[in-house]
């Protein structure tokens, strides 16, 4: 009976209405964050194609057959059916096998990118999330309301992509970070790295603006950014500082988009799963 109460405390039910609020904000923000992220890719040379990871075979068997160019032609129609699936999922109508067939292409069109350009791993938690959300028994209208378990798992993996994220600044850099010579090496590297990007004036101003300031700010910035990766987000399971949090780590994720040059857009949806108006229904424990 323990036990089943301890599960219990661990389900995340919602009434009808809030469930479908919610899968249509997570729907057009995914949509919204993937068009910004993905990178349509053109052929490539042999020096820099290097498929790895699950869709490695596949990849070899369609290069194989048809050759590696049909890889790049299907590559738009891709990331089109992504779209649409989610907005497909946004509309109520099979949103489980919507949200598959948008993780599935997601992988595909991403692991193509992976492929051509290199490792970009902001894309990783968009790819789980919209697995997770395959999973999910969304509502229905007979419904009055639904077991979302799978949001304690969205949360779970938004905490520990910044915590890890953390780490690894501590484990690969020491006190790099915590100097600042690493947050200015980034800056400097990011206007060399990322200039087939085409950023913008305001994106290389705020670059060489960051870059330019005191060792004394950046150091600043540099232990400011480790502090919030790895403990900001623990910070959002006490709600009286939720809110704050939230958006410290979005202003942060901001900075480095424009200022990096890096998108980490397939972090944005997770902050969906963080929102007020979703959590548990008062009403059900009564």
């Amino acid at each position: 009976m323990k036990q089943m109460n301890r599960l219990g405390a661990l389900s995340f039910r919602l009434t009808e209405e809030r469930a479908v609020r919610l899968r249509q904000y997570y729907s057009l923000i995914t949509a919204v964050s993937f068009l910004d992220t993905y990178e349509i890719v053109e052929q490539v040379s042999d020096s820099l194609w290097s498929p790895t990871g699950l869709m490695a075979p596949i990849f070899d068997f369609v290069n194989q057959v048809w050759g590696r160019e049909m890889l790049f032609q299907l590559q738009p129609y891709s990331v089109a059916l992504v779209v649409l699936a989610l907005l497909v999922a946004a509309v109520g109508y099979r949103p489980r096998l919507a949200f598959a067939v948008a993780a599935v292409f997601s992988l595909f069109c991403f692991s193509l990118t992976v492929a051509a350009r290199g490792v970009r791993h902001p894309e990783a938690p968009m790819i789980v999330s919209l697995f997770l959300a395959s999973l999910a028994p969304w509502s229905s209208p007979k419904d009055r309301f639904v077991d979302l378990w799978t949001i304690h798992l969205q949360r779970a993996l938004f905490v520990f992509v910044f915590a890890a994220s953390g780490l690894q600044k501590i484990w690969l850099s020491g006190a790099g970070w915590l100097e600042g010579d690493a947050l200015k090496h980034h800056l400097l590297w990011a206007q060399l790295a990322y200039a087939h990007m085409e950023p913008s004036a305001l994106q290389l101003g705020l670059n060489q603006t960051l870059a330019s300031l005191p060792d004394l700010v950046i150091k600043v910035l540099g232990i400011g950014v480790v502090g919030a990766e790895l403990l900001l987000p623990f910070f959002l399971y006490v709600k009286r500082v939720r809110a704050a949090a939230l958006l410290l780590l979005l202003l942060m994720v901001v900075l480095f988009r424009f200022a990096l040059f890096v998108p980490f857009n397939g972090i944005y949806v997770l902050f969906v799963f963080w929102l007020g108006a979703f959590d548990r229904d008062e009403a059900v424990g009564k």
